[in-house]
């Protein structure tokens, strides 16, 4: 199981919520351009992303460390956010690099 909280302002997290399928893209260290284009709001957030589907269906982004596909099985109402409690159903690593961390309004990486 994996939970994430969306915005009750998301435009996002409706579309997701109707197919009921998901896949978490784990971003590596060079990819907080493409971390910046998916966190703006009211734009294409795949306009000029390179993506496949993921064996679920969902949209897999070319270049991820790592996919997580999950499938959503609870909402909980948490003030001006949702806590989404999703079922893994499957999981790739795809290369081995640093991954891109979001820490206190900044992006980092983690090194070993």
């Amino acid at each position: 199981m994996l939970s994430f909280c969306p915005a009750k302002t998301s435009t996002s997290w409706p579309k997701l919520r109707e197919s009921g399928t998901l896949c978490i893209n784990v971003l590596a260290h060079d990819q907080q351009d493409m971390c910046s284009a998916f966190a703006r709001g009211g734009t294409d957030k795949f306009l000029g992303v390179e993506w496949d589907a993921a064996g679920n269906g969902a949209p897999a982004l070319s270049g991820a460390l790592a996919r997580i596909e999950a499938t959503v099985e609870q909402e909980h109402d948490a003030g001006d956010h949702t806590i989404v409690v999703a079922r893994i159903t499957d999981l790739n690593v795809l290369r081995h690099d640093g991954p891109l961390l979001f820490y206190r309004g900044g992006f980092g990486r983690f090194d070993a």
